[in-house]
């Protein structure tokens, strides 16, 4: 009887021991994108033309107000939403860069799906395929970045593809 209570306790010893390279602290590289990320800002380098300070302005000021021009709602299950308020903003207000927060529910929502995976985020739109993205990302902390020209599937006139992206997870 004791030989078969010490087998049992070392055969429940050498399966509840695991070889798992895995460190229990370290989240899979998807969580670090689950979330809603706004966009906050843009970046254009110190030969930013006058397109790309505009779009910086208007970017920076909307946030600013609490209400950002687009964000994106990345779910655990690979579902994406994309709202996104520029279309309910006036012709007027994106010539003149002076912008103020459109009524709740202005603008349009997209939902689709994603992967994010070494870097690289694919959003897919079955409703809009031509919106579909791939863009290689960098995510720090709470600050996402990607060239805008990979981020976008179209740029504002005057807006070069080498402008960063700046978003930021609420």
């Amino acid at each position: 009887m004791k030989n078969i209570f010490l087998l049992t306790c070392a055969c429940l010893l050498v399966f509840s021991c695991s070889n798992d390279d895995n460190n229990d602290n370290e989240e899979p590289k998807t969580s670090e994108i689950v979330g809603t990320w706004a966009v906050a800002s843009s970046e254009s380098g110190s030969d930013a033309n006058e397109a790309e300070a505009s779009l910086k302005k208007i970017v920076e000021q909307l946030a600013g107000k609490g209400c950002p021009i687009i964000t994106y709602t990345f779910d655990a299950n690979g579902k994406l939403t994309v709202n996104n308020i520029s279309e309910a903003l006036s012709e007027e207000e994106l010539q003149s860069g002076d912008v103020s927060c459109p009524a709740s529910g202005a603008g349009s929502t997209a939902t689709g799906t994603y992967t994010f995976e070494n870097g690289m985020l694919t959003m897919d739109f079955a409703d809009d395929p031509a919106k579909n993205v791939s863009a290689a990302v960098t995510i720090s902390g709470n600050t996402m970045k990607a060239t805008v020209n990979d981020f976008f599937d179209e740029l504002p006139e005057g807006v070069g593809g080498d402008t960063q992206v700046i978003l930021t997870k609420s």
